[in-house]
């Protein structure tokens, strides 16, 4: 077995300090002793296995750390109104006290989608643990999904309109249409995805990172004061972002490097070794923030 999937497997649930008991999965593969391991956190609707085959054909020297935000995947599904409705300070707030659990001082962060989102949050919070940041895809201030938020924002039963409403079928038309191409969505990964999301609590944590969207505006002007040198990572058939938000995001960070792959929003799953490659470049070139 190649990659960092063939080193010792350290995965477990994480308690985290000052989460009330907090529980979080993580997968932890590599050499343990790497003084910076990478940190990988996943798009909205998904979990820590999008990154598989991306970890699967990464450096074996290298410490991979795969984890399952809070709402999501292996992870626990507090309700909204119990965790300041999973707002991105918060998530990025307890990513930190799983860092400080696992004895991880800095880390190389890759997120995608609202993963990045929680990473530039991280930043801002804890900029000395966040060497470099390359975000794949980050919305700015929404996603273009049109049946997600229009259930979401149902006046008065928006929660209760997500959680029963969305369903198995609702999930695969999102992520087939975050592939691109003759791409097709991996059945798998698919059952995966809704397996965990439909979980007691998955439903209506995802609904409320949904909705924390509209803040993202001012996460981006306070993560431009953060010296963390940034790698954006777009997608040249990407309809989950709205039209523009490559410009937006050029402004509001105008100093970070950018890329672009041939593929769709699905990124880590639809192009990994595309993704890998320009990730490990990003890191060369920013060799001296080691």
């Amino acid at each position: 077995m190649s990659g960092a999937v063939g080193a010792r497997d350290r995965s477990r649930l994480l308690t985290v300090a000052g989460g009330q008991g907090l529980r979080l999965f993580v997968s932890d593969t590599g050499p343990a002793d790497d003084p910076l391991p990478r940190l990988w956190l996943h798009e909205l609707l998904l979990c820590g296995h999008e990154f598989g085959a991306v970890v699967e054909l990464a450096d074996e020297r290298r410490r991979e750390l795969v984890l399952d935000l809070p709402g999501a995947g292996e992870s626990d599904r507090p309700p909204p109104a119990d965790v300041r409705d999973y707002e991105l300070s918060w998530l990025a707030l307890v990513v930190a006290s799983a860092l400080d659990a696992m004895a991880v001082p800095r880390v190389e962060l890759v997120g995608h989608g609202v993963g990045a989102l929680v990473g530039m949050a991280l930043a801002v919070l804890r900029p000395d643990a966040v060497v470099r940041l390359v975000a794949i895809t980050p919305p700015f201030g929404e996603l273009a999904l049109a049946h997600e938020r229009r259930l979401a924002a149902l006046p008065g039963i928006g929660e209760v309109a997500f959680v029963r409403g969305y369903r198995a079928a609702d999930l695969r038309r999102t992520l087939t249409s975050w592939r691109s191409g003759a791409a097709t969505l991996d059945e798998l990964a698919a059952s995966v995805y809704w397996d965990r999301l439909g979980r007691d609590g998955g439903l209506a944590a995802a609904r409320a990172m949904l909705l924390q969207l509209s803040r993202v505006p001012a996460l981006a002007g306070a993560f431009a004061a953060v010296p963390t040198p940034t790698l954006l990572v777009g997608a040249q058939h990407d309809v989950a972002l709205v039209p523009g938000d490559p410009t937006r995001w050029h402004e509001a960070l105008p100093r970070a490097q950018r890329c672009e792959l041939a593929c769709g929003h699905a990124v880590p799953e639809q192009c990994p070794r595309e993704l890998l490659a320009a990730i490990d470049a990003f890191a060369g070139s920013t060799a001296e923030a080691r």
